[in-house]
């Protein structure tokens, strides 16, 4: 068995090729023939059969047009001494790209505060903290999940350990349409350049996306199961990206996503 080691520097792993399945926009939040804009949406509210749906804030997949909830899983040991940075980004999506300005209002950014050990997310200019540290160069597991039903009507959930942790209230802001999609990474967040910022120091393995959201049985069985639980086999179902980085870079969730590792090595554990 194997994991990633990241040194806190530049060590940084590539993920972009998972936009084929998850690239998510904004849609109207009732599907009326002809409103496919924001603007039809709300001019047409008197055609829903709800008037105060009137807005643009659904979010979906571009890919097959369903619901974009989705849950992300991975396993983490930290390493917070040789974080240069106060926050290590352990996985981000956001619309940097070359030249052009960053808007972390459009993605999803996940890390771990230096200090405290907390677990911090973000995809506004308000982040949200969640008060148990995970310990130094002990082995965690960690899961969120989100419904893309309107906001305001569902939350974000954050589990440790197979265990709530906490929600947080994501808005209509996540994951608007952008031609070139997100930028995904593991280890470290993308800023305006494009350059690497606030690098995730420790292991990382057992990285996995599905397209729905997880049940807490669902989620208690990976964290009891353990690191070399076979996500591709037992939990396949709407299972659209994962890496175990059992010294291999090819994703097996059988659409064929193959990281790019920069830096980062496979070690034992």
């Amino acid at each position: 068995e194997y994991a990633l080691f990241f040194d806190g520097d530049d060590d940084i792993v590539n993920i972009d090729a998972i936009n084929e399945k998850l690239q998510m926009q904004l849609s109207c939040n009732e599907s009326v023939e002809g409103h496919s804009s924001l603007a039809a949406c709300d001019a047409g509210k008197d055609n829903h059969s709800d008037l105060a749906t009137g807005h643009f804030n659904k979010i979906i997949y571009t890919d097959g047009g369903a619901q974009a909830d989705f849950s992300i899983s991975f396993w983490v040991k930290p390493d917070y001494d040789n974080m240069d940075d106060d926050y290590g980004v352990i996985i981000a999506a956001n619309n940097c790209s070359e030249g052009d300005e960053c808007n972390n209002e459009r993605g999803i950014v996940i890390g771990l505060l230096k200090a405290s050990g907390f677990l911090r997310i973000w995809h506004t200019p308000d982040e949200t903290d969640f008060a148990t540290a995970l310990s130094a160069d002990s082995w965690h597991h960690v899961v969120y999940t989100r419904s893309a039903a309107t906001p305001a009507s569902e939350v974000g959930t954050m589990y440790l350990n197979g265990v709530l942790l906490g929600t947080d209230n994501p808005d209509n802001s996540w994951f608007k349409s952008a031609a070139a999609g997100e930028l995904w990474n593991l280890g470290t967040d993308i800023d305006t350049g494009p350059v690497e910022s606030e690098n995730y120091a420790g292991c990382m393995d057992e990285v996995a996306i599905w397209r729905t959201v997880l049940s807490l049985a669902q989620i208690q069985t990976l964290y009891i199961q353990g690191k070399s639980f076979d996500i591709a086999t037992n939990m396949s179902t709407n299972l659209e990206a994962y890496w175990d980085f059992d010294n291999t870079n090819i994703g097996g969730s059988g659409n064929g996503f193959t990281s790019t590792i920069t830096g980062a090595a496979y070690t034992g554990y």
